[in-house]
């Protein structure tokens, strides 16, 4: 009995060992394939990152070679080849109008008309495709014009004696907004008339037909006068 008992010991035993060397085998392939699967893995990240550096030097190519407008707007006249062209340094692509968020006008003045003019000055403007009469020195009756101010005078002339003078929307109590984009859009033509120094009217009937120049206000002399300071005469 005790021989048969330490024979079956030897088989379980032997058993057991089998076993185990079964299951380390069986993780053994686990651990194989495992490996494999991670090599296969970091073959796929390389790859991967192989294609992303492509992907990033193609969107540097693109980036370059794409050309941004200084400004937001529409384009309005292109001057490209359809298909593919090359192009340099100073060549023409487009005409882009920008998006207006400001309304101004942009009169041209005479140079005998500038000393006349000063910022803040008051403006009546006649729209192009917008009816409107206006009587000259009676703006009290005009129809159909806009407020306006001088905005901004430049200081020299575009080469033909005019001076550029930039009017700015301005509204009075009896004036109406300025037309919207459906009238005025860029380029519209625009009359202007500045408003001076308030004469009676029989004063400007007269200045007209004898052909005097309009008054020019002194803004320094009439502060000088303001102030009403003394004049010392000259001793004798």
């Amino acid at each position: 009995k005790a021989g048969n008992a330490v024979e079956e010991a030897s088989r379980t035993l032997e058993a057991k060992r089998q076993e185990i060397a079964a299951k380390r085998r069986e993780i053994e392939i686990k651990n194989q394939a495992a490996i494999q699967k991670e090599n296969e893995a970091k073959q796929k990240l390389e790859t991967v990152n192989k294609e992303l550096i492509d992907l990033q030097t193609k969107r540097g190519e693109y980036d370059r070679l794409e050309i941004r407008a200084p400004r937001t707007g529409v384009i309005q006249q292109w001057f490209g080849v359809e298909g593919s062209d090359t192009v340099k340094e100073g060549d023409k692509l487009f005409v882009i109008v920008p998006e207006a968020t400001e309304l101004a006008v942009e009169l041209k003045l005479k140079g005998n008309d500038i000393p006349l003019i000063k910022v803040g000055d008051d403006v009546r403007l006649q729209f192009e495709g917008w009816p409107a009469v206006q009587f000259v020195g009676w703006p009290s009756v005009a129809v159909g014009t806009f407020g306006g101010k001088v905005n901004r005078i430049f200081p020299t002339d575009d080469g033909k004696g005019n001076f550029r003078v930039l009017v700015s929307p301005h509204k009075t109590e009896s004036d109406l907004d300025w037309p919207d984009d459906r009238y005025l859009r860029q380029g519209v033509r625009a009359n202007g008339w500045v408003l001076l120094k308030q004469v009676p009217l029989g004063y400007e009937i007269w200045r007209q037909l004898n052909g005097f120049p309009p008054t020019v206000t002194d803004e320094s002399a009439d502060k000088d006068k303001s102030k009403g300071g003394k004049v010392k005469l000259p001793k004798a």
